[in-house]
């Protein structure tokens, strides 16, 4: 696995949401996805994307079809978990709905929050965020759209390396991205926005979203008003870093939470893991950060592949 613009350099939904359960809503991005002629404006908040191997279409315990990441730095737990035989763990044809042997596919991964374009009068229009609300436990919140974006190399993230290599990141600007086309015909289309100056610096732009900003905790009755504030506006926040968010993806205990049999048996008596770093994040020591996440070699890269 490789981070940042330098590993795109290397290889590169609204609405109502209703949380379920009992207890506090969970803090995790969600997902920014489009179908054939959809229109979506973005802003992304972490200038470092994501290219990693991932499982898509796998079979898992609780009746659907998830997909798991692969961090290098440890091992595929979706191969050390799978059903010997077709089962859990087998991916799923989209086509034909036969569970089939699984293929890593490599991709791009970004965060970001949506935006909208409403009227500003006189024939003008202005880019705000796409608000929407969140109900918990019977009580609505005012919440902003942060999701995961998970698309190719060559048909999503190689447009987007362009306009970055021009302005030098990718975190200035909003983005118009359309999507034209279905199956192996999709194309997606960028139109990048102009920059609004207050949200143009990468570190204004994460603080005014929150991104890194650890999830408050539910307030007891004498806390202060500003940990109250916080909570009922907690939901305006991103609630994982891209990081954060891979960590959980790619971690053995929900690979094991959701392939194992629920009745208590194995598919396999996998041995401990060996102790591993996580691949994803900033790494604090430079010299673990290979030299091939620099803008060239994602665009090699890019070029190779067609």
């Amino acid at each position: 696995m490789q981070t940042g613009f330098g590993a795109i350099r290397e290889a590169l939904d609204a609405g109502k949401t209703r949380p379920t359960g009992g207890g506090d809503y969970s803090p995790r991005l969600s997902y920014i996805s489009w179908k054939a002629g959809d229109t979506k404006i973005l802003r992304f908040l972490d200038n470092d994307p994501i290219v990693a191997e991932m499982h898509d279409f796998i079979s898992t315990n609780d009746g659907r079809t998830r997909s798991f990441l692969i961090d290098p730095a440890k091992e595929d737990y979706v191969a050390k978990y799978a059903s010997p035989e077709p089962g859990l763990g087998w991916r799923v044809d989209w086509l034909t709905k036969d569970l089939v042997e699984r293929k890593p596919r490599k991709i791009g991964i970004g965060v970001a929050v949506l935006r909208d374009e409403v009227p500003a009068g006189g024939g003008h229009t202005k880019v705000v965020d796409a608000m929407r609300d969140v109900e918990v436990n019977g009580k609505t919140y005012s919440g902003r759209t942060f999701g995961v974006i998970q698309q190719s190399l060559r048909n999503f993230w190689a447009q987007l390396q362009a306009f970055e290599g021009r302005y030098g990141t990718m975190c200035d600007r909003d983005y118009l991205v359309e999507r034209k086309g279905d199956g192996f015909d999709t194309e997606y289309h960028f139109i990048p926005l102009d920059p609004i100056d207050e949200l143009r610096d990468l570190e204004s732009l994460q603080r005014f979203y929150g991104y890194g900003k650890p999830w408050p905790q539910r307030p007891e009755d004498n806390a202060t008003e500003a940990d109250k504030k916080a909570w009922e506006e907690r939901f305006l926040y991103c609630p994982q870093t891209l990081p954060q968010w891979a960590e959980d993806f790619s971690s053995e205990d929900r690979a094991k939470a959701l392939l194992l049999p629920k009745d208590g048996s194995t598919a396999a008596a996998p041995a401990p893991p060996p102790a591993a770093a996580s691949s994803w994040g900033s790494q604090s020591d430079e010299a673990q950060v290979s030299s091939s996440t620099d803008f060239a070699s994602l665009k090699n890269r890019l070029l190779e592949s067609r």
